[in-house]
């Protein structure tokens, strides 16, 4: 037995809780506060709970060697399984952060992502610190228990999705496909068929326990039911609190925008994963007081602080109460409060069970434990993700087929030949039914079989049907990424580009995102959002290869198929049918999570249950005395329910002495009957305890919390849609905030210098017509400038606009832009973005020609980055198209037509170029050839039609073929909305489109078309003032003076009602040009 100080047993505490919390944080937390919600906040939050872990087992090492005058074998540390797999994979990530051609980038982790390689060594510290301290079976099963209720809690904020009872308005359908706490479904899913080993684990145990569990007595069976309307209560009650807390913070929100209930979340979860830990039958029969007493005071003082926040923010908050999803928020936290606290009081009277197991509480395990598999099995199914579904499936299989396979050899080692029969009977029909699955799955995808064609199109199910579809969709993305097209080579490309690289280390953890650049196939952005760049192939043995090299892939596969055969050495070597099932638990978790990732991207949930599911397997050999780790023997105990029901039945046969009774009961002090013995001992080092904890915090908020409170001040700045310079200003000062607060992102710098653009374009521009030498650019300009205190936030935005000129503005942005290019070249946005800056110089300031040259040799730079982006060389030949180079920009917008041909901007901006030089037949084919690719294309905010329709006025045939190609448009759009009713679905109305469609008709002379095309804009939109505005110009180019005044006038009403400013000033002007045309 592993002696201990009181200040170790403390360490122990505080390392314990941080794997239980890393299991509920990973999967359930997300941050509505911060721009990116998911991934990187829950990277953030492991990492520093790893760090404050590390922190703890530093204090215990201390003691041990200190106190105890124990020291921790390395050598033995080198024999434990998976130790040797482990290092060299950690090895093998830090070698490829050496030589990565990005660093920073490995070693940090992307912004969108955060899964550089130290998170990466944070998953396998937290493995470490699992299997170093993990020591008894009452651990063990805590922490399966937290595996289990935090899946169940995914779940169930699944299952509300889908139903439509969501309380936050995600972007994406997350009714059809649900994402629940992890922003994608294929994610969500991912995470759940890893959970569902563990709910199979524990069913087996509980169905062997039931077949002999004796019936409880009279007074047994009211105390079991007690004990199960206690667990049912707190279950209850933790869903309802968690569900309150995403309520609470969806519908209450300060004025200001700030966080002053940031804490609301990551608290209340930690309450909730608290009370997990009374969730069991141990705790039936050795209730913790301590553990009790301290969930009840953290309860408490969670509730009451919010109370007491919430009352002092009355005046400067606002509660949404119209939203009915939102406005109960208070019912459900009243709720979770109520049943989760008259649970834990309840804890207190409740009086113990003293049989371990009866038949009415095996009963009630047994429907808990199948009713958390139904609804993670639901949740995984209306996720629709396929590549989980197929993990899942060979999970589930495999679990059965070995579970088989352990029943079958008991029964042979008990000599009960009338079981044996029936399991094989059982193995050989589990077989059967997987090939025949497999076999109809691979029909269902081949056969074009009326049947199966029905099946396709069926919802859900038919997705499975669809596995081999690279023609479109999910699986043409997947196909792109990884052999790419005639114009980009793809992942397969990229290996093949360096071989040195790919032999070796790649090129380096997270550096896809940039390296893909050349290899981009321009086809991908006919599916995915144009200008975003794969920053995963959606293979991880792609990714291994990608990032990591030969030598990466390869420590990969060693790591895996080393945890596999430990399950199955364990599976075959241990006396143990707990140890056994559990062995089997971990081999479907790890095989799931193996089979998923061949057409998925691990996560950091993932991640996280894939580290903890091999570390559970090393500690479960441990326990039932297959190995050590330093040559002690670890004391087995078979279960702590056992010890404690033992304990109960010493209690009763002890003499009635008090002390006595309190030590051997444990109800007082919350320590087991078999717990370690505490030595009073003193070090001289103990004064560095408290350093290391300050110092676990302090890196913990530099390395990781930091980058999280950074994000909440740009989700601010993006939270909504500025309509004045007012609303522009307070983006202006919270990105700074963000810059201030992690000066190493260059997201931030992007985004800062971007704000800067748009407040000297409309705003600056609009208050100052003149330039002349006092406006240029300052030579002791510098970033700092901006980010020097001046009294108050207000007064910073006050001197960028009054103390300088529109120039002076647009260096700042190119300082800051080019602080974002230095903190990461390879990101092609850099560059792009600075090409854009200096284009806006050039044409909308007084730079002109030299302003516009360096803005070709940023976009030539940006091309050179990526050769594939379409977008990057239409704006490189826009611009050397203002220079005059008229042949040159041909040229470029020809070859983007041979990149990419699928994009409508480049036809357009072809045109354009042609109508310039007055090649107006030419322009028109470019023209219709953009709108058969985008009905709405000819106008953005850089290009208005207006001009394009006076330029063809000069050109009937052009204008006619123009309005031809509208009118085809207009036929398709008509029989898609004709299509959308027939199919029971609301038709959708284009507004662009129609807006164009209008003025077209317009120019041909086509008064009632006109009318007709934006009367069904008025109707369907009628709150948008730019419309009404448009349409004003129509009727007024067409003489209706009337009806544009009329137009003018709503136009007007509506952006005072907005408070649209600007528009509200136009307008006024529009109004009193229309009256006199009407008057007149």
């Amino acid at each position: 037995m592993e002696r201990q100080t009181t200040l170790s047993r403390w360490a122990d505490r505080i390392i314990e809780a941080g794997w239980l919390l890393a299991l509920v944080f990973t999967p359930y937390y997300f941050s509505l506060l911060s721009a990116r919600h998911f991934e990187p906040d829950k990277a953030m939050v492991l990492r520093t709970i790893v760090l404050l872990m590390l922190g703890a087992w530093a204090v215990k090492g201390i003691e041990r060697a200190t106190a105890l005058g124990e020291g921790l074998s390395w050598r033995a540390w080198w024999r434990a399984p998976l130790a040797v797999p482990a290092l060299l994979y950690a090895g093998v990530f830090v070698a490829a952060t050496l030589v990565s051609v990005q660093p920073s980038v490995s070693w940090w982790g992307s912004y969108q992502r955060g899964q550089g390689t130290y998170t990466n060594l944070s998953y396998i510290a937290l493995f470490a610190l699992i299997i170093g301290n993990l020591r008894s079976h009452e651990q063990l099963q805590r922490a399966i228990t937290t595996i289990i209720l935090t899946g169940v809690s995914v779940s169930i904020y699944g299952i509300v999705q889908h139903y439509g009872l969501d309380p936050l308005p995600w972007k994406g359908n997350v009714i059809t496909r649900i994402s629940s706490t992890m922003g994608n479904s294929i994610f969500v899913a991912a995470y759940l068929i890893m959970v569902v080993p563990w709910v199979l684990y524990r069913l087996t145990l509980t169905l062997t326990r039931y077949r002999t569990a004796p019936p409880a007595v009279a007074g047994e069976r009211a105390v079991d039911w007690s004990w199960i309307g206690f667990t049912a209560l707190l279950l209850i009650g933790q869903q309802a609190l968690l569900l309150g807390i995403i309520k609470f913070m969806a519908a209450v929100r300060p004025v200001n925008g700030d966080f002053r209930y940031w804490w609301v979340f990551p608290l209340g979860l930690m309450v909730v994963a608290g009370t997990f830990a009374l969730v069991g039958t141990s705790r039936t029969i050795q209730p913790s007081k301590k553990l009790t007493t301290t969930l009840l005071i953290g309860l408490g003082g969670w509730i009451l602080l919010l109370l007491v926040s919430y009352a002092a923010s009355a005046s400067s908050q606002s509660v949404n109460t119209a939203d009915p999803q939102l406005r109960d928020w208070w019912l459900w936290l009243l709720l979770g409060v109520v049943a989760t606290g008259g649970a834990l009081v309840a804890n207190y009277v409740l009086p113990q069970r003293t049989t371990l197991v009866t038949r009415t509480f095996a009963l009630s395990q047994i429907i808990g434990y199948s009713v958390a598999l139904g609804l993670i099995l639901l949740a995984i199914f209306f996720s629709q993700s396929r590549g989980p579904w197929i993990g899942g499936m060979v999970g589930i299989g495999s679990f059965v087929y070995l579970l088989l396979l352990c029943l079958i050899r008991l029964s042979r080692e008990r000599d009960l030949p009338q079981l044996t029969g029936p399991l094989r009977f059982a193995l050989f029909s589990t077989v059967s039914i997987g090939v025949v699955l497999a076999g109809l799955l691979i029909t269902f995808n081949l056969s074009n079989a009326p049947v199966f064609e029905r099946l396709r199109d069926v919802p859900y199910v038919g997705r499975l049907g669809r596995l081999l579809e690279t023609n479109d969709g999910t699986g043409r993305v997947r196909t792109l990424i990884w052999f790419g097209d005639e114009r980009g080579g793809g992942a397969l490309g990229l290996l093949r580009s360096n071989l040195a690289r790919t032999l070796t280390f790649g090129h380096g953890p997270e550096t896809m995102f940039t390296v893909f650049n050349p290899f981009y196939p321009p086809e991908l952005a006919s599916y995915e959002a144009r200008g975003a760049s794969p920053d995963r192939a959606h293979q991880a043995w792609l990714d291994e290869l990608i990032t990591k090299g030969v030598l990466g892939l390869l420590s990969y596969l060693f790591l895996l198929v080393s945890a596999l055969w430990l399950a199955v050495r364990q599976f075959r070597q241990s006396q143990q049918f707990n140890s056994q099932v559990l062995a089997i638990a971990a081999l479907a978790a790890i095989i799931a999570h193996v089979v998923e990732v061949l057409v998925g991207i691990p996560i950091v949930a993932t991640l996280t249950m894939l580290w903890t599911s091999m570390a559970l397997l090393v500690v479960n050999g441990l326990l039932a005395g297959l190995y050590t780790l330093d040559g002690r023997p670890v004391e087995v105990v078979t279960a702590p329910a056992e010890a404690a029901s033992a304990a109960v039945e010493q209690a009763r046969k002890a003499p009635k002495d008090r002390g006595k009774g309190r030590a051997v009961r444990g109800g007082g002090s919350g320590r087991s009957a078999t717990s370690a013995p505490t030595v009073s001992s003193r070090n001289g080092l103990r004064w560095s305890y408290p350093l290391l904890f300050a110092l676990a915090l302090g890196l913990g908020w530099f390395w990781n919390l930091r980058n999280t409170y950074a994000d909440m001040f740009l989700n601010q700045a993006q939270s909504f849609t500025p309509r004045n310079l007012e609303e522009e200003a307070f983006g202006y000062q919270r990105l700074l905030r963000a810059v201030e607060t992690d000066p190493a992102e260059d997201y931030y710098y992007l985004q800062l210098g971007n704000s800067l653009l748009k407040l000297v374009y409309p705003y600056k521009l609009a208050s100052q017509q003149t330039f002349d030498a006092t406006t240029q650019p300052r030579s002791t300009q510098h970033i700092q400038d901006l980010l020097t205190k001046r009294g108050s936030e207000q007064q910073r935005v006050l001197w960028l606009l009054t103390n300088n000129s529109a120039e002076q503005i647009l260096d700042y942005a190119r300082l800051v832009l080019e602080r974002a290019f230095a903190l990461n070249p390879g990101n092609k946005d850099h560059p792009a973005n600075l090409g854009r800056l200096h284009a806006l110089w050039g044409r909308r300031v007084n730079g002109g020609t030299p302003e516009l040259e360096r803005a070709v040799e940023w976009f030539e730079a940006a091309r050179r980055v990526a050769p594939n982006d379409a977008t990057i060389l239409n704006e490189l030949a826009t611009n050397l198209a203002y220079l005059g180079r008229t042949e040159e920009a041909e040229a470029r917008f020809k070859a983007s037509l041979a990149l990419d041909p699928r994009f409508a901007e480049t036809y357009a901006r072809l045109g354009e170029l042609y109508r310039a030089n007055g090649r107006l037949q030419e322009a028109a084919q470019q023209f219709v050839a953009a709108i058969e690719r985008n009905r709405s294309v000819l106008e953005s905010d850089t290009r208005q039609l207006a001009p394009v329709l006076e330029s063809l006025k000069a050109e009937p045939q052009a204008l006619a073929a123009l309005h031809d190609g509208f009118e085809r448009q207009k036929q398709r759009y008509d029989q898609q909305r004709q299509q959308a009713v027939a199919e029971g679905r609301t038709p959708v109305t284009d507004p662009r489109f129609l807006s164009q469609l209008g003025r077209v008709r317009a120019a041909t002379g086509d008064i009632a078309g006109m009318q007709a095309a934006f009367d069904e804009i008025v109707q369907a939109d009628p709150q948008n003032v730019a419309y009404r505005q448009l349409y004003t110009q129509a009727l007024s180019d067409t003489l209706q003076y009337d009806a544009a005044l009329e137009q003018a006038e709503q136009a007007l009403a509506l952006a005072q009602q907005q408070q649209l400013s600007r528009q509200a000033t136009d307008l006024q002007k529009l109004v009193e040009a229309m009256r006199a045309k009407a008057g007149g």
